[in-house]
């Protein structure tokens, strides 16, 4: 009896640990599953909004030449903007309509949590206090174009695998019809040749 009794714990010993590995590190692999979705989708939402900002700041940079007046350019810009720009121009909109400027822009800079987007929310800060703001935004157009020139050429040469490999394939075609034709002709024309 005490034997069969043994027998019986060890296999229920052999069935709970593994059960307990799963159920400890199992909540861990989601999470960490989870953590990576998360950042992803935030990277991909910034990266979106950062594509944008060489646009607006032009916006920006044509319009402080003739006024000041930040909420307007905000608001009109909102129609043309992308969905992530958008969404955040809409939300800085409506905390500049119900509190201090500077608050919302610094909101701004906080939500999006980008270096590109906090250089576009200090330019807007300025003009907002009245400083001079031209020079800064024109500074800032010139980088964002290198940047987007930069960004470009990443993309570019992420393509030249897939060109270079489509490249063979179809040289590898144009081979195979070449000599298609040419043991097609031999085949048709062995009679005259012999």
């Amino acid at each position: 009896g005490e034997l069969g009794r043994g027998g019986r714990h060890d296999s229920r010993v052999r069935v709970i640990k593994p059960m307990m590995g799963i159920a400890v590190v199992g909540p861990l692999l989601l999470y960490d599953a989870e953590k990576k979705k998360i950042d992803e989708l935030t990277k991909d939402y910034k990266s979106e909004i950062e594509s944008e900002l060489a646009g607006f700041v032009h916006t920006v940079l044509a319009e402080l030449a003739g006024s000041r007046d930040i909420l307007r350019m905000m608001r009109e810009y909102i129609p043309t903007a992308g969905p992530a720009l958008g969404k955040e121009l809409a939300i800085t909109v409506a905390d500049m309509e119900s509190g201090t400027y500077e608050t919302a822009l610094t909101r701004l800079g906080t939500r999006v949590n980008s270096s590109v987007m906090n250089n576009v929310v200090r330019g807007l800060l300025d003009a907002v206090r009245g400083n001079e703001a031209v020079t800064y935004f024109k500074m800032l157009a010139y980088d964002l174009k290198q940047l987007e020139v930069k960004n470009m050429k990443l993309k570019a040469q992420k393509c030249v695998p897939k060109i270079n490999a489509c490249a063979m394939v179809l040289l590898g075609s144009i081979v195979m019809l070449f000599l298609g034709v040419l043991v097609v002709y031999i085949f048709l024309n062995s009679g005259t040749l012999y």
